[in-house]
């Protein structure tokens, strides 16, 4: 056998719509503060573009300055190549012979360094390449992110449209029946065995 107890509907419905409306507010306070947290990571992403975009200037500009030492390299080269030559003919002379074996060895150590140095800008440019291009690969990125969190914005501010409304809706007083089964049949079964 199942009992029911008849309670007001209005009393348990305000006080049911009061609890879930007390989750609600919770709920909007938390996604209120994650929207402020993602703003704030937006602008540490927009500050973190502008310092990928002040690294690429610097790139460029070190770029240039490997450009115009590798040509710089080129013009010494070729006037070692040159001089090399003059110095080994030179060197038959007794009266030249120990000033072009010392500018003979400082031509050795010369084409020596060129060479090592020559072959820095080609290892650094496509590195230079690479980091070039990721500042505006995280650019486009930031900027793709600004509008997911300007619309996570917009619909935590519907949603406490939602709920200012759904407050000011009236709330119907209707019967609410609430089955305590369980305990009236405990209670049945005492009240027969004793």
């Amino acid at each position: 056998m199942s009992f029911f107890v008849c309670f007001d509907g209005s009393t348990l419905d305000s006080a049911l719509l009061s609890v879930a409306l007390d989750l609600l507010s919770t709920f909007l306070a938390f996604l209120s503060a994650t929207s402020a947290v993602l703003s704030m990571f937006l602008a540490f992403l927009s500050a973190f573009s502008a310092v990928l975009s002040m690294f690429l200037a610097f790139l460029s500009m070190f770029l240039a300055f490997l450009s115009a030492f590798s040509a710089v390299l080129s013009v010494a080269s070729a006037l070692l190549s040159i001089a090399l030559p003059l110095l080994t003919v030179a060197s038959a002379f007794p009266s030249v012979a120990a000033f072009s074996s010392v500018a003979l060895l400082f031509l050795s150590v010369a084409i020596l360094f060129l060479s090592v140095t020559s072959a820095f800008p080609s290892v650094a440019l496509p590195f230079l390449s690479v980091a070039s291009a990721f500042p505006s690969v995280a650019a486009l990125s930031f900027r793709r992110f600004g509008p997911s969190f300007r619309h996570l914005g917009f619909s935590i501010r519907h949603l406490n449209f939602s709920f200012r409304h759904f407050t000011l809706s009236p709330i119907a007083p209707t019967p609410t029946l609430l089955p305590i089964t369980s305990i009236f049949l405990s209670l049945t079964s005492t009240i027969d065995t004793g």
